[in-house]
């Protein structure tokens, strides 16, 4: 009898030793030796302990899971149980996908009408809005933590929500913070009412009703380095030996290209046509825009993928650690910032080291090399051209082309204001003063504004021109113009018959004047708010010096 040829016997699945094969995976991803050891012992002792009870990869369920692990995370180090547990958790995962392991189960789904509202409102805030996944997070918080404090866990009626309750919950924001001036939370809540009315949940539109956070006008000229700073910047974190290569790239793109820092940790691989040398920005709101790539961003690019980029994500940009995966957050730019600062000796130009400092270097030096604003708001992408104007307090030429000539002795101008303040009441002579004053400083569309304690008068805005704003001003304010313009000092206390006598006055003067006046503090104030005025402070020259009456 012929002997039957052997075949060779397959092993069972079960019998596959999947502990060793995911220490192979754990050392793939590029985990330290030490670290590998602890994946494998930790994977090895959970795969002993489902055989030991006779069972398989598919009968691991959650309440086995947990019975099998809890003495294993027992018996390790008190410092380690919590890495212990991650480790046992990420082999589970390696045999649900390996191993046709139970997949875990899917929570059931929440239909109370609180619930589904909410389910609502967040399709509202990704397709309606476009808002990012973290704004999103934030509003639904709001959600919870306003309808709770109204009614509770429950959903009343959304009718009933009234101005009050709003205010009172901001109110109890606020005395829970320590930024009174934090404007997330009305934020978020005008969202969560122009939603209600939007989806006829609410008959009338709550949005209004929200308080909106005072917030100081951003009058200060933006923050920015010279571009001699921003390349020693740049070249001083090439020296990393394991982020110099990706830190270098990072940097790059905003100083060269003007992205924000959550544009830049956002870049995919695919995002970058290297035939047309364009890259793809995913920019604010979810609006995608495509940029040309010039050579040197291209260049440290290509050098970062060669030489230093690792793992599976197809994020470009990826953590040094294992393993390996996409920034959650772009706080790393602002790390990698800070350490150059400390690296260069440069001091940073504000108290917060931020990444958009070189976005806004990158505007100020395409506006000294002629660029016009409308050029750098297509390169900055902004969405209104308003927003783009902020870099125009840098072109000082362009401002000084439009504004006033400031009136000197002898001049029609000047005469003409001795004439007025000679020829009319106390009170006339007060804001005609100002009128002149304010009509000769409009060089910026703010005019001259100021405010100084509580007792200040009013003039409708005709009596000072159609160019300026409204100019709200104190005796103690006015003694302050009158001087610097040179005024006899008499006007300080009578206001009436002024005689002229201009001759000139040094920068110096202005703040010897302090000293003169009864109320030096209020007086100070007055002048430093002019001192902030540069195109009326540069002058200073040509003022009169007071003389005696």
């Amino acid at each position: 009898m012929k002997s039957q040829p052997s075949r060779r016997v397959q092993p069972l699945p079960s019998l596959i030793n999947h502990a060793e094969l995911f220490g192979e995976c754990i050392q793939d991803e590029g985990y330290s030796k030490g670290s590998v050891v602890k994946y494998k012992s930790n994977a090895l002792a959970l795969w002993e302990a489902l055989l030991s009870v006779k069972l398989s990869p598919a009968d691991l369920t959650d309440e086995i899971m947990d019975n099998l692990a809890a003495p294993i995370v027992e018996a390790a180090s008190a410092k380690d149980k919590k890495h212990c547990l991650y480790r046992l958790n990420r082999f589970r995962d390696y045999l649900i996908e390996n191993a046709s392991a139970t997949v875990r189960p899917v929570p059931p789904l929440d239909m109370s009408p609180r619930a589904v509202l909410k389910r609502e409102y967040e399709t509202y805030l990704r397709d309606q809005r476009g808002l990012s996944t973290d704004t999103i997070y934030h509003c639904l918080r709001f959600y919870d933590r306003f309808l709770t404090a109204k009614f509770g866990p429950d959903l009343g009626d959304l009718n009933s929500i009234m101005p009050d309750d709003i205010s009172g919950f901001i109110l109890r924001l606020r005395e829970a913070q320590n930024a009174p001036r934090d404007k997330t939370g009305p934020s978020h809540l005008r969202n969560l009412f122009q939603f209600l009315f939007w989806s006829g949940k609410t008959e009338r539109n709550l949005s209004s009703a929200v308080p909106k956070a005072k917030q100081p006008k951003p009058t200060g000229v933006p923050r920015y380095l010279e571009p001699e700073e921003v390349n020693r910047l740049i070249e001083v974190v090439r020296d990393h030996k394991k982020t110099g290569r990706r830190n270098y790239a990072m940097l790059m793109l905003i100083a060269r290209l003007g992205l924000r820092a959550p544009e830049v940790t956002a870049i995919e691989l695919d995002d970058i046509d290297w035939r047309a040398g364009e890259i793809l920005i995913r920019g604010k709101r979810q609006l995608h825009d495509r940029m040309p790539m010039s050579a040197e961003v291209g260049e440290a690019i290509v050098d970062y993928i060669k030489n230093e980029r690792r793992g599976p994500d197809r994020a470009l940009f990826v953590s040094v650690k294992p393993p390996f995966k996409r920034f959650k957050d772009a706080q790393i730019l602002r790390w990698i910032l800070r350490d150059a600062y400390d690296a260069t000796g440069i001091s940073p130009p504000q108290a917060y080291v931020g990444s958009h400092i070189l976005r806004h270097s990158l505007a100020t030096d395409m506006l000294r090399k002629g660029a016009s604003l409308a050029e750098i708001g297509d390169v900055l992408r902004h969405r209104s051209p308003l927003t783009t104007t902020i870099y125009a307090q840098h072109d000082v030429d362009a401002l000084r082309s439009i504004s006033r000539p400031w009136p000197v002795s002898g001049d029609a101008q000047s005469r003409r204001l001795l004439n007025d303040l000679t020829n009319t009441s106390p009170f006339d002579v007060r804001w005609g003063l100002i009128s002149h004053l304010t009509s000769a400083c409009c060089a910026s569309s703010r005019g001259l504004a100021m405010r100084t304690g509580s007792n200040a008068s009013r003039r409708p805005c005709s009596s000072i021109g159609r160019r300026t704003t409204a100019v709200r001003i104190t005796t103690h304010g006015l003694i302050a113009l009158v001087w610097c313009a040179g005024l006899p000092s008499g006007l300080q206390s009578t206001m009436t018959r002024p005689r002229f006598h201009p001759v000139s006055l040094s920068p110096g003067d202005i703040e010897g004047g302090c000293h003169t006046f009864t109320h030096r503090s209020r007086l100070q104030k007055s002048l430093q708010k002019l001192v902030s005025y540069r195109h009326l402070m540069v002058s200073a020259a040509l003022f009169g010096r007071p003389c005696s009456v």
